[in-house]
């Protein structure tokens, strides 16, 4: 392949992953296809815009509990998943965008997040935006099947690794491979932001930049060291406030995720991965095919075919000879680790069941595929890593910058997989979008295709266990499901006393519940309708006195009402110290930083 021919591809791929983006953010705010948890996600931001019109109670800031949820019960999902990169939209959404738009807004702006962090790795390893190599791994890495599945897919948590993760991997590179500065940062930053999105994703970083480090150990010197060191301490500083009140809640309550007694959530991996002849194509563009035909296949394994990687491996190893002449062969062979290992955990000849009591946590075997598509992306990158001439300009024909003829076939062969495939892979599934959500030729308007209420909160698994009750008529046992969120809309707001002679009435008042109590005794008990975590207080509205505050048998807040026979208990969520103490230390961490830095440029310029 010449090098004009090599420009010529190289600029048309950069115009394609551009207009493929535009494309995804035109179809999610005109359409917004499905996902299965977009219920959830939907009302994870009308939650928090509640929390914001309810005010900011700086004892309870960043928001711990959606209190609204469940009808009022509260659930703790923030405790345990980081929802800053939702304020922005769920502040939006509280001055009166409607929720979806905001919700659309947060899925365009984690495309546009995702492709730039996809540049900057790329661009890391590559030093420029122009050759076939650059331009050959944003396009792999954008119009990969994880971006459109986890972004437009509606996988929010997932989502977000792609616009840190990748960070991440571009800072592992700088420290280890060059003496460019501030590595270090990066790899706080997408290493805290990986952590941020879904605490699963950066368990699985960091083991693969553990496992990345060990075969790159020999470019490992007094200076990596440091930067590595400092990347660690800050990026666990700052996301304190997140990882100890986590930590204190997993500690203190049983929860449906934690417990090995409740089904909710719970999946058998080796279910969910590729049959092996899904290498040759996607389980849904098979079924989707087949269902052409009238032939009805279920859809519930892996969207990705995987012979798309495989075939992108087969090119980096035939351009290996490009890794040695920049003495990143270490480098190199560490993300082919990565992406065979990780391509072998999407099918069958991975031994999922041996391991299953250990990785069974991660649910589907696709959370690891994200990490095969980073890896190949860059292993591109590097392999065609050569000067490319544009269209129109004077290229330099010597044979140092020439692609060998199969080398350059390939690169065409790689690039019409990867376009093929996204082609079909977003045209086959649009086909079931557009068949429910478009009624005689009119789009049907989101609230009705997608309702979403306060009680959907998916598996929910951070529901406090002791709510599992296999004998109860809201557990299915053939799925091994209970209906929390049933159960609760049929309760309703009702307090219950351990002496049945107690009158009770309960009602909400904003992010309080009160509960009015008569014919109680010392040492009564009264079950208020809140899900039971750590931090929350009680008062007793007429004397002022503060009561104490346990789980009771149910799940439930439990309040002991003292000596009074009659009166009024006020229940809200107060936060923990662990939660104040640690919130304070990350803020003021964060700010002495950002000062530090400014002041240092500032001198710097000075000088």
């Amino acid at each position: 392949m010449s090098p004009r021919a090599s420009g010529s591809l190289a600029r048309a791929l950069r115009v394609l992953s551009v207009v493929y983006l535009v494309g995804l953010a035109l179809l999610v705010w005109f359409f917004l296809p499905f996902g299965d948890d977009i219920t959830f996600h939907l009302q994870r931001l009308d939650a928090l815009a509640q929390e914001f019109r309810l005010g900011i109670d700086w004892g309870n800031f960043p928001f711990r509990i959606y209190s609204a949820t469940l009808d009022g019960y509260g659930y703790g999902s923030p405790l345990f998943y980081g929802d800053l990169f939702l304020y922005p939209f769920a502040l939006l959404a509280s001055w009166g965008v409607s929720v979806y738009a905001a919700y659309r807004l947060m899925l365009i702006a984690m495309l546009a997040g995702a492709y730039l962090a996809f540049r900057l790795m790329v661009r890391e390893v590559t030093g420029s935006t122009k050759g076939l190599g650059f331009s050959l791994g944003i396009f792999y890495a954008v119009l990969s099947t994880t971006l459109y599945s986890e972004i437009v897919g509606s996988c929010v948590g997932r989502g977000f690794v792609l616009v840190f993760a990748p960070l991440a991997v571009a800072g592992f590179y700088r420290v280890l491979f060059t003496e460019r500065p501030r590595g270090w940062l990066l790899l706080t930053v997408g290493a805290g932001g990986t952590l941020l999105a879904h605490p699963l994703n950066i368990v699985l970083l960091l083991a693969v930049l553990l496992l990345m480090l060990a075969i790159n150990w020999r470019h490992v010197n007094a200076r990596a060291v440091r930067q590595i060191l400092l990347s660690a301490g800050v990026a666990i500083v700052a996301t304190l406030w997140y990882t100890l009140p986590m930590l204190e809640q997993m500690l203190s309550e049983s929860l449906f995720v934690t417990s090995s007694a409740v089904g909710n959530g719970k999946t058998v991996l080796s279910d969910f991965t590729v049959p092996l002849e899904g290498v040759v194509l996607p389980t849904q563009l098979r079924s989707s095919l087949l269902s052409c035909l009238g032939i009805e296949v279920p859809q519930d394994l892996y969207k990705a075919g995987l012979v798309v990687p495989l075939v992108a491996l087969v090119a980096v190893f035939v351009r290996r000879r490009s890794w040695r002449g920049r003495g990143v062969g270490s480098f190199c062979a560490s993300l082919v680790v990565v992406a065979l290992l990780a391509i072998w955990f999407q099918t069958p000849l991975f031994p999922h069941d041996l391991f299953q009591g250990v990785l069974g946590v991660l649910q589907f075997p696709w959370r690891v595929y994200v990490f095969v598509e980073l890896a190949v992306a860059v292993l591109l990158a590097i392999a065609y890593d050569e000067p490319a001439v544009e269209a129109g300009s004077e290229g330099d024909a010597s044979e140092g910058h020439r692609l060998g003829r199969a080398e350059g076939a390939l690169a065409c062969v790689v690039s019409a997989l990867v376009l093929v495939y996204a082609a079909m892979f977003v045209g086959f599934d649009l086909r079931g979008q557009l068949s429910s959500g478009v009624v005689d030729g009119r789009v049907v308007p989101l609230p009705e295709r997608i309702p979403y209420t306060a009680l959907d909160i998916g598996s929910g698994e951070y529901v406090p266990a002791a709510l599992w009750d296999t004998d109860s008529p809201y557990y299915d046992p053939e799925r091994g499901w209970l209906y929390v969120e049933r159960y609760l809309a049929d309760r309703g707001c009702v307090g219950t006393s351990s002496n049945p002679q107690v009158t009770l009435e309960a009602w909400r008042d904003g992010r309080s519940t009160v509960v009015d109590y008569s014919g109680a005794r010392e040492g009564d008990t009264i079950s208020v309708p809140l899900l039971m975590y750590k931090g929350y207080a009680a008062v007793d509205e007429v004397t002022g006195e503060e009561l104490d505050v346990r789980e009771g048998d149910d799940g439930f807040v439990e309040v002991s009402v003292g000596s009074s026979s009659s009166g009024a208990v006020r229940v809200w969520y107060a936060g923990t110290l662990v939660q104040h103490v640690s919130t304070l230390v990350s803020l003021f961490f964060v700010l002495a930083l950002v000062g530090y830095g400014i002041a240092r440029r500032v001198c710097a310029n000075g000088a």
